[in-house]
């Protein structure tokens, strides 16, 4: 893509709109000279609504062909986001009704409690996490609304992080919901599920409802750990979500136990400047005007099954894999813009990639047992 098309799509991945992002936005687009890759790049980083919202807000002029086939996509996010908002609302009452606790993942949530409007942050499905015992009956309770959710082989998917993903479609809308028993996927060795937060859950209102999110806490370390997963380049509704939430709630984030606890944290926000610039309220994290940028800023490993996907150069996806960006590596292993990389180039990096391989061999080894009864499950309205 483009150099100055990316620069304009960084300078729109901000949850909010002030004037320092109207004055770098306006700048970036007035660079562009070539607009085509735009509608593609946009859908790739669930930016569509902001790139259009923002556009209009500062004034650019929107002639060229690839804007206009912006507007399509537009009106799609956001039949989308209201058919995948009330599917929410139904699966939260039902599952309070069932005696489920739950809590609404990334996008389901931050559409609500993040941006001016929910059309503004668009979702490829809704994620719930729940307990890993009440997996099995929350994935019951959506089959009993109309959703549908193909067999479950147990010893199969023992190392997944949620269920298979349960679909409905109403009024030619295809609505898709993972009922996650970890909020973190299996590439991390760590682990976040309902019983170990680190602080209390929060509640936020939408469609007349009261719904349940994490804490900050535990939302940014779920929001770090979610962007920085495998996938190149990063995708950049990610970093709004990201750095946008610590902007909106900076004064009520606890910095010295979050910096504690979660120095990784605290570290990717400030390497997240050198991908779209932090924001005034996060000011203390900007690193030096006069450090160093660490190379590649944006970019991340390449998907583990990108080594053996078609179409791809393997030499390439090994390298990677092998080699990646030392933007990423700085955020995802925590290490500051001045600290060194050996060990992690050496060691850590390697062991991972090894704890990443042994993980799909062995769900790839392991027998696939018997699926579910379906006689076991709540049935399915239609």
């Amino acid at each position: 893509m483009d150099d100055a098309l990316t620069a304009f799509l960084r300078a729109c991945a901000r949850a909010t709109l002030d004037e320092e992002g109207r004055t770098r936005i306006a700048d970036t687009a007035a660079r562009v000279r070539d607009w085509s890759g735009l509608p593609q790049a946009a859908e790739y980083h669930g930016l569509t609504p902001l790139v259009w919202e923002y556009a209009d807000a500062v004034g650019i002029d929107r002639s060229a062909a690839a804007w206009r086939q912006l507007g399509p996509a537009l009106l799609r996010s956001r039949a989308y986001g209201r058919e995948q908002t009330e599917a929410l609302g139904e699966i939260v009452d039902a599952l309070n009704a069932a005696g489920i606790a739950h809590v609404v993942l990334k996008g389901a949530a931050l559409a609500h409690i993040l941006y001016a409007r929910p059309d503004l942050r668009p979702m490829g499905d809704l994620d719930i996490l729940v307990a890993p015992a009440e997996a099995h009956r929350a994935q019951d309770v959506l089959c009993s609304l109309g959703f549908e959710a193909p067999a479950i082989h147990e010893r199969a998917r023992r190392f997944h992080h949620h269920l298979p993903i349960a679909t409905r479609r109403r009024h030619g809308i295809v609505v898709n919901v993972e009922i996650h028993r970890d909020a973190l996927s299996g590439t991390e060795p760590a682990r976040m599920r309902l019983d170990g937060r680190r602080g209390p859950m929060r509640e936020f209102a939408a469609n007349g409802r009261r719904l349940r999110a994490f804490g900050h806490e535990d939302m940014l370390t779920h929001l770090c750990a979610h962007l920085l997963g495998p996938g190149d380049p990063i995708r950049l509704i990610k970093v709004a979500d990201f750095v946008g939430y610590a902007a909106r709630y900076a004064e009520e984030i606890d910095w010295a136990a979050l910096r504690r606890r979660r120095p990784r944290v605290v570290n990717a926000l400030t390497l997240m400047h050198h991908v779209t610039p932090l924001p005034e309220t996060l000011a203390p994290l900007r690193p030096p005007r006069d450090g160093r940028v660490p190379r590649g800023a944006g970019r991340g490993v390449v998907l583990p099954g990108e080594v053996i996907a078609p179409g791809r150069s393997r030499g390439q996806a090994v390298r990677g894999l092998l080699d990646p960006p030392e933007w990423w590596l700085r955020a995802y292993y925590g290490v500051a813009a001045d600290g060194s990389l050996v060990w992690v180039r050496l060691g850590r990096h390697p062991g991972r990639l090894l704890y990443w391989l042994v993980r799909r061999v062995a769900a790839r080894v392991v027998p696939a047992g018997s699926p579910r009864r379906e006689q076991d499950r709540a049935p399915s309205r239609k």
